[in-house]
C-alpha cells in the first residue's frame, strides 16, 4: 500500500511540475469516481461490482499467497482504488525481460528489490533501441480477433464458451512495450524497426469498429 502512494505522489509532483494547476481529477476520467489500478501479473479483481482474488506465487503455499492478494486488494480499495484484472491477454514473448532477470541473478543470489539498480539493472534496458526487435507479440491478431468474439458473443450450442466478466464486454490486456517502434536513416531513407506491431493493433481496431465493437474506458466496465 505504501508503494501504491508513494508513486501516486511521485506521479503527482511532476504532474504538478509541468502544470502547477494540476489536480488528482485530472487523472480522472468523465463519470469516474474512483482510482483505477492493477496488480502487476496478477488477474486480481475488486471493485465495487466484482470481487475475484487471484492468487500471487511466491513460492509459498496457493492458500497463503490468495489471502496476503486478499490482504493487499482490501486495503488498498478502502484506500479509494479499484482493481481490475483481465479478460483476454494478447500474447507475447518476454526473452529480453528474462534476460534481464537472468542477469540480475548472475550479480546476486539475494536480489534487494528495495535497490533499483540491482532489480533493474542498467544491463539490459528493455526500452533502448539496441533491443527494438525483442519482446514481440506472439499471438496472431486473426487468433485474437477470433478468442474476442468467443468471449462476447454465446450461444447455447457453445455452453463451454470462455466467457468475460461483464457480459457483452471485455478487458484486452496488452504490454505497451510489445508496440514500440524506432526510425533510424538507412541508405538515406526512413526505415522503422518494430512497427510491425502497431500496424496489427490499428487493423484489429479498425476489425472490430467496423463489426459494432465500442471501446470505453474502465469507468464503464
Amino acid at each position: 500500500m505504501d508503494d501504491f502512494c508513494d508513486n501516486e505522489g511521485l506521479i503527482t509532483k511532476y504532474l504538478k511540475e509541468i502544470d502547477s494547476e494540476y489536480s488528482k481529477d485530472h487523472m480522472m476520467a468523465k463519470n469516474q469516481t474512483k482510482s483505477l489500478a492493477r496488480f502487476p501479473g496478477t488477474n486480481t479483481w475488486y471493485t465495487d461490482k466484482i470481487k475475484y482474488i487471484h492468487s500471487t506465487d511466491r513460492g509459498s503455499l496457493w492458500s497463503f499467497s490468495k489471502e496476503d492478494t486478499k490482504e493487499e486488494a482490501l486495503a488498498l480499495f478502502d484506500k479509494g482504488y479499484n482493481f481490475f484484472g483481465w479478460d483476454l491477454e494478447w500474447k507475447m514473448n518476454f526473452d529480453l525481460a528474462e534476460q534481464a532477470q537472468d542477469t540480475v541473478k548472475e550479480k546476486t543470489k539475494t536480489i534487494d528489490f528495495s535497490n533499483d539498480h540491482e532489480a533493474h539493472p542498467d544491463d539490459v534496458d528493455l526500452y533502448s533501441d539496441k533491443y527494438i526487435l525483442s519482446d514481440r507479440l506472439i499471438m496472431k491478431a486473426d487468433d485474437l480477433k477470433e478468442d474476442i468474439f468467443d468471449y462476447i458473443h454465446h450461444s447455447s450450442y457453445q455452453p463451454f464458451d470462455d466467457k468475460s466478466r461483464t457480459p457483452n464486454k471485455l478487458i484486452l490486456l496488452m504490454h505497451e512495450r510489445a508496440f514500440r517502434y524506432v526510425k533510424e536513416p538507412v541508405k538515406n531513407i526512413k526505415e522503422i524497426k518494430g512497427r510491425e506491431e502497431m500496424d496489427k493493433l490499428k487493423k484489429l481496431i479498425r476489425d472490430l469498429k467496423s463489426k459494432g465493437i465500442k471501446f470505453d474506458g474502465l469507468s464503464g466496465y
